[in-house]
């Protein structure tokens, strides 16, 4: 089934109160995690986390079904991750070239 960014943001609201708890739970999970009001396993993928000097910008990207999504946050020292206010996107991977230089000696 494919579902819309709107579907999976009202699911995982529905099935774990909001995405703080389980944006927490699928990023220490090795194991699916169930998004329970759609009956479907989400996996984690990748994710920024927060953290002391990791800089501001969060994000997890999980995968349910063949459809991958990304919610964003912000972290902040003084009150940890914020998931409020950001939407979540349907996302998919892509592959990019960088060329880093070092020293010859």
């Amino acid at each position: 089934m494919t579902y819309t960014t709107r579907q999976i943001s009202a699911a995982v609201v529905d099935s774990f109160g909001d995405f703080a708890e389980f944006c927490e739970i699928i990023e220490g999970s090795k194991e699916p995690v169930v998004i329970e009001s759609i009956d479907e396993p989400a996996f984690y993928v990748d994710g920024q986390p927060g953290s002391e000097g990791g800089g501001e910008s969060v994000w997890v990207i999980f995968r349910v079904g063949d459809q991958l999504f990304q919610k964003s946050g912000y972290y902040s020292s003084y009150d940890g991750v914020d998931w409020d206010g950001y939407e979540i996107e349907e996302v998919e991977p892509y592959e990019k070239t960088v060329t880093f230089y070092r020293s010859k000696s």
